[in-house]
């Protein structure tokens, strides 16, 4: 562009600068597009038992709302006699509701001075009415299934 009028110049700087900023809005627009892990099935007490080892991976969490604070987006959830916390802050969607049971997907967080895993949850679903005994059952027969047939559709690989 140096042997070109100056008024020229600038267009074709301009029109460099519209590219540059189209494909970095393109590149971002594929990042944020990126497939996002569906999560492991777990129960609350299995996140319990591995613990650490879940930390940064992406699980399905089942359990009734024992608290919520609007403020903060925790919830306190239970099932099957054992507890964990779900920050809610990252999810869009209607608030959570006290002894209704709710569907989380997100990621593990073990990085709290407790080390107690807490669910930075992503998506949230009121799952009330939802036959959790029927539920528990079909998670273990897939369960089965997937190891009589060397399955795996975890994260971790093992269940």
């Amino acid at each position: 562009p140096k042997d070109l009028p100056g008024h020229l110049v600038d267009v074709v700087s301009v029109h460099s600068r519209v590219d540059d900023e189209v494909s970095h809005e393109a590149r971002t627009w594929e990042e944020s597009m990126a497939p996002v892990e569906s999560g492991e099935i777990l129960f609350i007490d299995e996140v319990h038992e591995k613990g650490t080892a879940l930390h940064g991976r992406a699980v399905r969490v089942l359990g009734t709302v024992v608290s919520f604070d609007a403020v903060t987006g925790l919830v306190s959830m239970k099932h099957r006699g054992r507890e964990m916390t779900v920050d809610t802050s990252r999810s869009a969607g209607a608030p959570v509701l006290p002894d209704n049971v709710y569907h989380f997907i997100g990621e593990i967080d073990c990085a709290s001075s407790s080390n107690a895993p807490v669910l930075r949850a992503r998506v949230s679903c009121n799952v009330t009415g939802l036959d959790t005994q029927l539920y528990e059952h079909s998670v273990e027969e897939r369960r089965k299934f997937e190891r009589e047939f060397g399955l795996t559709t975890t994260n971790t690989g093992t269940h």
